[in-house]
């Protein structure tokens, strides 16, 4: 499949727990999902601003780039961003 998303950075990668087959995809254009049967991508970022557990200017969610996904017991997703710091989504 081919993409529209302009990244130049894969960080982490993570194959969702619930949803085998969704591939989560932490990179500089932000939170990505891509679907090994659809061979599609969709980006999940910003998230919400109530969302944040913890960020260096609540408000400000301008910057995309993701480091880190953590899926816990519950089957959310936590995303650690450069920027806002971490939040799930």
């Amino acid at each position: 499949g081919q993409t529209n998303v302009p990244l130049t950075s894969i960080y982490h990668i993570v194959r969702d727990r619930k949803l085998a087959h969704i591939i989560w995809l932490a990179t500089n254009a932000g939170l990505l999902s891509f679907d090994t049967r659809t061979q599609k991508f969709k980006c999940f970022w910003p998230p919400k601003p109530e969302k944040t557990v913890y960020a260096y200017n609540r408000g400000d969610f301008a910057h995309q780039v993701i480091y880190r996904i953590f899926q816990d017991e519950d089957d959310r997703l936590w995303v650690g961003a450069r920027e806002t710091g971490v939040v799930y989504a």
